[in-house]
């Protein structure tokens, strides 16, 4: 698995929808009440990110297994994150309703999707089980990375919007990556 590129391009994808996800339970809150907002109010803010996500991880996999190509779905995604990382950087929290929702469309249906491709992309259950330990187990490290660099682009330059250019760039990445495995394909390993 370790050589094979599209192998690399899932785990990448897997570790961007997380980081970007982890970011947002992190951080939004804190950011939130940094812009006035109250402590509940940021809470329930974040719990639709959540609440979003329900119906999207069940109903994800069940469209991406009736697609061959997969590239409606990482259009879609990536068209969620940025338009959700776009009002939040523009509007702060003005449209953080709806940014929240677009952010938990987005990320729920990458979840779904990258479990899906551990499966759809692979041959045999063996190959299944080796890149999807291979996508968690370097996907989460660099997830892992994710809200202690938010937090310090935040202390480096001094405002929160900052530490959103970087999700930003990471949907751009996530994009990159969506798009080489969207097509169908299996991994060589």
């Amino acid at each position: 698995m370790l050589k094979s590129r599209l192998a690399w391009y899932i785990t990448i994808f897997m570790g961007l929808q997380s980081l970007l996800f982890y970011c947002s339970i992190a951080w939004l809150p804190v950011v939130l009440q940094d812009w006035g907002m109250a402590s509940e109010t940021s809470g329930w803010v974040l719990s639709f990110i959540q609440f979003t996500q329900l119906p999207i991880v069940f109903v994800g996999p069940i469209i991406a297994g009736r697609m061959r190509d997969h590239t409606p779905l990482v259009w879609f995604i990536v068209g969620t994150l940025a338009l959700s990382v776009s009002l939040i950087i523009g509007w702060r929290t003005q449209f953080i309703i709806p940014a929240v929702i677009l952010f938990g469309l987005g990320t729920g249906l990458a979840f779904s999707l990258v479990m899906m491709w551990f499966v759809l992309r692979t041959r045999t259950t063996r190959e299944a089980a080796r890149i999807s330990g291979m996508a968690q187990s370097f996907g989460y490290a660099l997830a892992a990375a994710g809200p202690p660099l938010f937090g310090a682009l935040y202390d480096w330059v001094g405002n929160w919007e900052a530490p959103f250019f970087l999700l930003a760039a990471a949907t751009i990445v996530l994009y990159i990556t969506g798009i080489k495995v969207a097509k169908p394909q299996l991994i060589d390993g």
